[in-house]
């Protein structure tokens, strides 16, 4: 555990880039370490992004939930990127894939969680749009 802290520290681009590879065989390491360098653009959140995936490595192939946002931009960004393995980033609250993504204190969550709910006549719960 403590080689992991210290190459999160150390090393936080290539310790995410051979956390994916291992994952995901359809993308080479230079594209993987691209999207990880597009996404978390400062050391401290590529740290931080480090950190998150050494402790919970199996949020890659299980999209979460819940899942922090930098996990969530990562795992989006990598399928964008062509990546097949990795899951999509799912809501905190209901677990859905999400096909957007906002955040609730730095964790995902499904954007129509916002939306206010009224019972209609037939029981059924919709949306209201203003």
């Amino acid at each position: 555990m403590t080689d992991t802290i210290d190459e999160a520290l150390a090393d936080p681009v290539g310790l995410i880039v051979r956390l994916v590879s291992t994952v995901e065989q359809s993308l080479d390491t230079a594209r993987i370490h691209d999207v990880v360098v597009d996404v978390a653009d400062g050391r401290p959140k590529r740290r931080r992004l480090a950190q998150l995936l050494a402790d919970c490595p199996q949020v890659l192939t299980t999209g979460g939930p819940p899942v922090a946002w930098s996990v969530g931009q990562l795992l989006r960004g990598l399928r964008e990127a062509g990546a097949t393995s990795i899951a999509a980033p799912r809501c905190g609250e209901c677990g859905r894939t999400l096909t957007y993504m906002i955040s609730r204190r730095g964790y995902l969550r499904d954007p129509d969680h916002l939306l206010p709910l009224v019972r209609a006549e037939d029981g059924r719960e919709v949306v209201v749009v203003e």
